[in-house]
């Protein structure tokens, strides 16, 4: 009996332990509002996007409560909520905070929602996780 009572807090304690990742991860670190500087990449490293080449300001706007806007020039085109979780990194193989927005944006300029490859107090860089995929570059506005 000693046995079964045994083995049901194990089973417990493991299936409680590799619960899945979706913890709620802490955005201090995203908050604020960020200004879209460029994106590269593709199969041969061959986009080079900024708001020059496409003729387009916009801004990513992260706030505390799990909101987000873009906004496009002065024009707000996409608003909704956002959410973060661990994902395992395509470039290191290590888990990285993933951040997906509730609603797809429709610029294949800009990466929103991917890996969040780094991030200080001034600069963001999101990338789509695939082997030939994008990266974007924010920095932030004060």
């Amino acid at each position: 009996m000693n046995f079964i009572y045994i083995m049901v807090i194990a089973a417990s304690l493991i299936c409680c332990s590799s619960a899945n990742n979706t913890k709620t991860l802490i955005n201090n670190n995203l908050v604020g509002k960020w200004k879209w500087v460029s994106t590269n990449g593709g199969i041969a490293s061959q986009i080079h996007k900024t708001p020059l080449t496409i003729d387009k300001n916009i801004k990513l706007t992260l706030s505390k409560n799990y909101i987000f806007s873009i906004t496009e020039n002065t024009n707000i085109v996409l608003e909704g909520t956002y959410s973060l979780s661990q994902k395992k990194s395509i470039y290191d193989g290590e888990m990285k905070t993933f951040i997906h927005l509730s609603d797809n944006y429709e610029n294949q300029n800009i990466v929103v929602t991917g890996i969040v490859t780094f991030i200080s107090n001034a600069e963001l860089h999101i990338s789509d996780n695939k082997h030939d995929g994008l990266g974007s570059v924010f920095k932030k506005e004060n």
